[in-house]
């Protein structure tokens, strides 16, 4: 029983639920959709759909399926809103989820102005709790119109309630590759939010390609991209932080300004915090590499920036590209948020430091000149300022803008800059410059500092060598204490510039300089030299800024073979006149022209010599100097005076020393251009200052003395060979050597030189007095022409009366070697004033001439050699000196001299000289000749003098011949020793010049006598003899016999026989002697012989006859012999019997 009540009650109660379940769905089925609906439209009403009118599709248990939405006309379609639902939580007004699949929605961009359409009126429903659980976005997207253009973003996601009116989204969203996704809170009854965007663009190439930009960028960029972005507001207001990370470089390609643009890799990443508005801090990091921009590469660019309120900060940036680098350091800009906002106001940046890195090479590259090389770069850096303000909209440029760089400084050290075409290098070059820039869209200006200075530690010539010989830099170019000033005006139909260089002074430190192929050096040149530049688009000037200075320690140079030297010198170069130095003018309305107007004084005294004898100084120099020239044509010149020229030469020739001193000189050069096309005329004056101290000049013991020396001339400079013609002129010229007995009176010429000109003039020059060797000439004149390297003269004079002595000559040294001829002629002329010679020559004073005399000559030089020919003619000559007491008649001689340094014959031609008659004292010959050739006496090879050769040498003397042959005189020679032959004298002329009255005779002997000649009339007799030819009979008479008393007593007194007593013995040399002296009183000879003998320091004669006296008895003599002695004393008086010769005091 129990159990069957149990189960009646079981079973009515399954009913009942049944019957409840069943009621519950009936209502369900009929309520509880018809709920749902009105609970979505009411919260998509509150969600800002505006009218929403829904129709249900479908009905579960917990799901209605709605379709057929219409809200808020076209912009904003849902196709379908599924609602899923709890019955509790559907009775208490709240749903569990709202899926809403198909909605779109319109955001439009007309005209510039933002139409976001429905969405605008989303999240303004109402305040309370949200009554779902989660809204679920499925196949959602957001279409935007952006100027036509259209763009469809697809969205999904949800949206979930975290109560207190509070949503949790829950969004993702992809477009062309990119992921977009949205996480965050949105308090829907405070209208506060926090959301944060996540965004991940894959490429960013298609993702543009995709946007329907307007106008369309020229620009491709591909490559990923991440995006995060927080946004927040609430009663502080509403913030914004955003940050763009890359996970891989970008490429991009763009066209701007019709240039094209092309970055290999980009690198971006950096953020930005925005307040209400405004940023309150920003920062990124740019990196990009491998830049091709218009033509420019850049290597790579990178930046570091943030900003803070209204001011941007530039931490650091760089640019780099071939060979360069561009640095900045905590650059800071304000003013961008208010021009990015549209609001007027400038944009100013500054930045205190920045840093242009420059390597050289780049300068050169590409370019015919220079190249540049070094191993450290040009830098510049400094600091800089920038102020742009947006111009108003009908302006011509959208900005004016304004930059300056106060301080800068440009350094460069160990370069160099090479002109290969020139082939001129400047090495160690270092440049340190202050520099001031400002510049703006209508003008620049750009000023150096003073002291900006460039130097070089070496250059490199073609032609020449520079070796520095001093501490530091070679070259120093330093601006003054002005600076340099450089303006450029833009926008104008022609350039507009200037630039102003008040001083510029060039240093060269003390160097060498070495010619080339050895042609000479110069040491220890130094200079100084200030300049002045101004320059514009019409002109450009260069001018002297100060005096000048260039001084060198030695300067040598080879010429024609000899070394030239000069130095130490100094000169100074002061600016003068209304040009101040230098005027260049290098461009401009007229011809590019030049002028200089310079004081130019030498400071001596300056050494100076030529070759290795030479010496001389110039004492001092004071020059003027003017010019001018110009491109355009007509006159163009250029003048230089050189005043108070003071010089002394030294030089060794030979053996003495020549001298010269120029105490006042003055020399003047012109030049003149009629035109462009035209040749140029240089003129050329040099010579003394008038009525200034005359020139002198002495060498080996000459003097001369010029009271003017000048040498005009000028030279054309044209497209062929140079055309040179000058004159020479000298006056008032006098030499005088007194030890040579040489003197020179008023000789003046005027001699014309040219080269290359076709001038014929012929100079003059005439000597009112020449003096040499005691011969006296007066009115020498003739003619003198030199042309290119050849010179023609004649002179002519008259020494004597009716004779007429010409020369004339030329001299070539075109061919490097100089040689030349020359002829002298003084043709045959009659001397008939007996004392003319004489009066002419002083040496020939007592010297009485007369006859026909002639004197041809020739010379030539060639090969370095001078050879001289001289004939000498004497027809029928008579000549007598008072002084030696000598006279010659009927001379004849043609003497041809093959040299006269020292005089010579031919080697291989005697010379010939015939005489009448002559007599010296009272050796009288007659009928004579000498037959001679003068040959030279050599010494190291070379002719030191000459010597005579004498073939033979014959006069008649003594009724017999006198002669010698092969006799060599040497006039230095100390003595002359030769053999005097004598053939056939007479007896009868012999005797008396011996024993005057005292004897004479009838017969001849012959035989020979050495005889020494020492120093004129120095005589000495050797060993001879004379004899009378064998079977020749004579006869000897002797008038008076005391001379022979001595010498006959000798030989009595060997007659004598011995053992006799003295009585007999006197007796008997009595009768001995009386018979002798009987005999010689008048002695025929059979045999005659005398004997010369030097003995014991004395000359011994002994005599030897034999035969018989003449008288009654003639007695018979069978050998005679008679010994005297100094019978050389007794044939010197006869030889040389005057007092003329025998007088003279001996030297």
């Amino acid at each position: 029983m129990p159990m069957v009540r149990v189960w009646k009650w079981a079973r009515w109660v399954g009913v009942g639920v049944l019957a409840l379940v069943a009621l519950s769905l009936a209502l369900w089925v009929a309520g509880a959709p018809g709920m749902a609906r009105r609970m979505a439209t009411r919260q998509l009403q509150a969600m800002g759909l505006g009218d929403v009118a829904l129709e249900i599709r479908g009905v579960s248990l917990g799901h209605v399926q709605m379709a057929n939405v219409a809200a808020g006309g076209d912009r904003l379609r849902i196709g379908a809103v599924g609602v899923t639902f709890r019955l509790r939580d559907l009775f208490r007004g709240r749903l569990s989820t709202i899926e809403l699949t198909g909605l779109e929605t319109e955001v439009r961009l007309r005209d510039g102005q933002l139409d976001l359409g429905p969405l605008a009126e989303m999240g303004a429903g109402g305040e309370g709790e949200n009554p779902f659980t989660q809204i679920q976005l499925r196949s959602c997207a957001l279409l935007l119109d952006l100027e036509g253009q259209r763009l469809r973003l697809p969205v999904w996601g949800t949206i979930s309630d975290l109560g207190g009116g509070r949503l949790r989204l829950h969004l993702d969203a992809t477009v062309e590759g990119a992921e977009l996704r949205l996480r965050g809170s949105v308090d829907t009854n405070a209208q506060d939010f926090e959301l944060t965007l996540y965004g991940q663009v894959r490429e960013i190439a298609s993702l543009l390609a995709a946007q329907p930009w307007w106008p369309k960028p020229s620009v491709s960029v591909s490559g990923p991209v991440n995006v995060e972005a927080t946004c927040s507001r609430d009663k502080a207001g509403w913030r914004l932080r955003a940050a763009v990370v890359q996970p891989a470089p970008l490429q991009v390609t763009a066209v701007v300004g019709g240039q094209s643009v092309f970055i290999r890799s980009l690198g971006v990443c950096g953020g930005i915090e925005l307040a209400d508005g405004t940023v309150q801090k920003a920062g990124w990091t740019l990196r990009a590499s491998d830049i091709d921009a218009a033509g420019w590469h850049l290597d790579a660019a990178d930046a570091t920036a943030s900003m803070s309120g209204d001011a941007l900060l530039v931490s650091l940036a760089r640019v780099r590209g071939r060979g360069w680098s561009l640095t900045a350091n905590m650059c800071r800009a304000t003013g961008l948020a208010n021009a990015l906002a549209g609001k007027p106001g400038d944009i100013r940046m500054e930045t205190p430091w920045w840093e242009l890195s420059l390597e050289p090479q780049q300068l050169g590259a590409g370019g015919p000149a220079p190249q540049v090389a070094s191993h450290a770069p040009i830098t510049i850096s400094g600091r800089a300022s920038l102020r742009a303000t947006p111009n108003a909209k009908d302006s011509k440029t959208m900005w004016s803008w304004a930059l300056e760089v106060p301080e800068a400084e440009a350094a460069w050290r160990s370069g160099e800059i090479a002109f290969p075409s020139l082939g001129v290098a400047l090495q160690g070059v270092e440049a340190r410059l202050r520099v001031h820039a400002a510049a703006t869209a209508q003008k620049a200006t750009v000023a150096l500092g003073a002291g900006s200075a460039v130097t070089v530690d070496a250059v490199k010539l073609p032609w020449l060598e520079l070796l520095k010989s001093a501490q530091g830099p070679l070259l120093a170019a330093e601006l003054g204490g002005k600076g340099l000033a450089a303006t450029a005006a833009f926008g104008g139909d022609k350039p507009d510039w200037s630039l102003d260089v008040p001083e510029l002074v060039l240093k060269q430190a003390e160097a060498d300089v070495v010619l080339p192929n050895g042609l000479g050096k110069i040491e220890g040149c130094r200079g100084e030299f200030a300049f002045s530049v101004k320059a514009d688009q019409n002109e450009a000037r260069i001018g002297a800024a100060g005096p000048w200075l260039l001084a060198l320690k030695s300067a040598q140079a080879v010429l024609g073979g000899e070394l030239l030297s000069l130095g130490p010198a100094q000169l100074g170069f002061v600016p003068t006149g209304a040009v101040r130095g230098v005027a260049v003018q290098l461009a401009g309305a007229d011809a590019p022209s030049a002028e200089a107007s310079f004081d130019v004084v030498v400071k001596g005294p300056v050494p100076a010599s030529f070759g290795q004898w030479i010496r001389g100084a110039v004492l001092g120099a004071q020059t003027e100097f003017e010019g001018g020239w110009s491109a355009k044509g007509g006159v163009h010149f250029a003048a230089n005076t050189v005043s108070g020229i003071e010089a002394a030469v030294e030089r060794r020739v030979g053996e003495a020393v020549l001298k010269a001193h120029l105490p006042e000189g003055r020399l003047d050069v012109g030049v003149v251009v009629p035109s462009a096309d035209e040749p140029v005329t240089v003129g050329l004056s040099l010579g003394t200052e008038h009525g200034g101290k005359p020139v002198t000049v002495s060498v080996a013991g000459a003097d001369v003395t010029a009271g003017k020396a000048e040498a005009i001339g000028k030279a054309t400079l044209g497209r062929g060979a140079p055309v040179v013609e000058a004159k020479v002129s000298l006056d008032k010229v006098a030499v005088q050597h007194k030890a040579a007995g040489v003197a020179v009176a008023g000789l003046s010429a005027e001699v014309p030189m040219s080269w290359n000109s076709k001038d014929e003039t012929q100079g003059k020059f005439a000597i009112e007095r020449l003096e040499a060797g005691g011969v006296k000439l007066a009115n020498v004149a003739g003619t003198l022409r030199v042309a290119d390297a050849r010179a023609e003269f004649t002179a002519a004079c008259a020494p004597l009366k009716g004779a007429k002595l010409s020369v004339e000559g030329t001299l070539d040294a075109s061919r490097g070697v100089p040689q030349g001829t020359a002829r002298l002629s003084l043709p045959l002329f009659e001397l008939k004033d007996e004392n003319a010679l004489a009066a002419l020559v002083p040496q020939l004073r007592g010297l009485v001439a007369s006859g026909t005399f002639g004197v041809e000559g020739f010379a030539r030089l060639a090969g370095g050699q001078a050879r001289t020919t001289l004939t000498i003619t004497v027809l029928d000559g008579a000549f007598r000196s008072r002084e030696w007491e000598a006279d010659a008649e009927g001379v004849f001689a043609t003497v041809r001299l093959s040299g006269l340094a020292p005089p010579l014959t031919p080697r291989k031609e005697l010379q010939l000289v015939m005489v009448k008659r002559a007599k010296i004292g009272a050796l009288d010959v007659r009928d004579g000749f000498l037959a001679f050739r003068l040959e030279p006496v050599e010494e190291a090879g070379k002719p030191l003098r000459w010597a005579a050769f004498i073939q033979r040498a014959e006069f008649g003397w003594c009724g017999g011949r006198l002669y010698d042959e092969n006799v060599r005189l040497d006039p230095q020679a100390a003595q002359h020793t030769f053999t005097v032959h004598a053939d056939d004298l007479k007896l009868s002329e012999v005797l008396p010049l011996v024993a005057g009255e005292r004897a004479s005779g009838v017969g001849a002997v012959s035989g020979v006598l050495p005889v020494t000649l020492r120093r004129w009339p120095d005589l000495r007799f050797g060993d001879g003899e004379l004899r009378a030819a064998a079977g020749q009979r004579g006869w000897l008479q002797v008038r008076d016999a005391k001379a022979l008393a001595p010498a006959v007593d000798a030989v009595a007194a060997a007659q004598v026989p011995r053992g006799v007593s003295e009585a007999v013995k006197e007796e008997i040399k009595k009768q001995v002697h009386k018979r002798i002296m009987d005999a010689l009183s008048d002695f025929e000879y059979d045999e005659l012989r005398v004997v010369f003998r030097n003995e014991a320091g004395r000359f011994m004669t002994r005599a030897f006859a034999k035969g018989r006296g003449r008288t009654a008895d003639r007695q018979e003599i069978g050998g005679l012999n008679l010994n005297f002695s100094d019978l050389d004393t007794v044939l010197r008086e006869a030889i040389l019997k005057t007092r003329g010769v025998l007088d003279r005091p001996r030297r």
